[in-house]
């Protein structure tokens, strides 16, 4: 951020006019003016009465910030969303976005805000107007922009694949699909790039560890990957009428989900849409019964898989709190959805939902 957007930014924050500055100071309105366009500096023996007016000091004022490291700004978050939790979603979201300003350059932070404003969105009761929420999530898509097209370090290289999985589904859920097209289409193909070999040397050299450590990591992705696939031949074979291989990919959903057991693909969710798209209440009841039951016991906790002890502990933990969140996500997603419009008005399916309900205490 420049000195000029810095004395802008802290002005606006006051509430303070160009005038108000310029007499501070000692100079003309149009002075201030120049500063905040770029199109001049102030003088170097300005700069301390103008931090004093901001209520700031030089460092801040020339934007001398120190990098935080990715630890120190995983605690930052953690504070940041005590403050979604403790005093609502328009004080996070504020206190968010000021963090990203006081450093402007930590790519990680501004994944890491954006991906949290947008999920507390949808977690807790929307406490600010129509136009402030549309300029949150303006601000959502300009973080997730910045970190998409930024050039980062190879060891940043997942937080920038995951701006880009992150605003490709924001494009699509606004049906901006032009620009999700763009946004994806150019990402490499997943093609054998050898180190599927590396495997084989670990287990040649007799170090197991090595082999299974790597093994397990990959399998984890390629199963996500095998999941979203198994997606989009379902719904790819309702849309063309196969209903015979919809419900075959459905049931190939089912035991994979129900095998690896990932918290955000309920193994019942194609199944219940298979039935409803069939107008078979009775299946979609039973289905959608499991699918709820699902959420309830989800969990990412893995330490009892036989896929992933190995590198269990490098993998997230869901915490009871974290928990909460994604079941309250879960709860609120299929009340808005109005493909379970007409479910939700039978007996069996509303006593279901009410148990999800009465879990997260909505």
């Amino acid at each position: 951020m420049t000195i000029g957007k810095k004395i802008l930014h802290l002005r606006k924050e006051l509430n303070l006019t160009q005038s108000q500055i310029a007499e501070a100071v000692g100079v003309s309105t149009p002075a201030v003016s120049k500063w905040e366009t770029d199109a001049t500096l102030p003088d170097v023996s300005l700069l301390g009465p103008i931090a004093r007016k901001l209520g700031t000091d030089l460092n801040s004022l020339l934007s001398f910030t120190q990098e935080l490291s990715p630890i120190e700004t995983d605690q930052l978050m953690h504070k940041l969303i005590q403050l979604f939790n403790t005093k609502g979603f328009n004080s996070g979201a504020k206190a968010c976005l000021k963090s990203v300003n006081e450093y402007p350059n930590n790519y990680y932070l501004k994944f890491k805000v954006a991906v949290n404003i947008r999920q507390y969105k949808t977690l807790l009761d929307i406490d600010c107007s129509k136009s402030q929420l549309a300029r949150y999530d303006e601000e959502i898509i300009r973080l997730l922009t910045e970190v998409s097209h930024a050039s980062l370090d190879p060891n940043m290289s997942r937080i920038k694949n995951a701006a880009i999985r992150t605003l490709s589904t924001i494009f699509i859920e606004t049906n901006r699909f032009e620009e999700a097209e763009q946004l994806l289409y150019p990402l490499p193909r997943k093609v054998l790039n050898g180190r599927e070999r590396l495997k084989s040397v670990y287990l040649k050299l007799g170090d197991t560890y090595e082999a299974k450590s790597l093994a397990q990591t990959e399998l984890l992705v390629d199963l996500e990957h095998l999941l979203i696939d198994l997606l989009t031949l379902f719904k790819s074979s309702l849309l063309e009428g196969s209903t015979q291989k919809a419900y075959d990919f459905a049931n190939d959903f089912y035991n994979l989900a129900s095998l690896i057991r990932l918290p955000a693909y309920s193994p019942s969710l194609l199944r219940v849409e298979y039935f409803l798209a069939q107008k078979d209440i009775s299946g979609a009841q039973e289905a959608f019964k499991s699918m709820i039951d699902e959420i309830i016991t989800s969990n990412l906790v893995f330490t009892s898989s036989k896929y992933y002890d190995v590198i269990k502990d490098s993998l997230p933990t869901m915490s009871k709190i974290l928990k909460k969140d994604y079941r309250i996500a879960m709860y609120k997603e299929i009340v808005d959805n109005p493909l379970y419009d007409d479910l939700l008005q039978t007996a069996p399916s509303q006593k279901a939902l009410n148990e999800l309900k009465h879990v997260v205490d909505v």
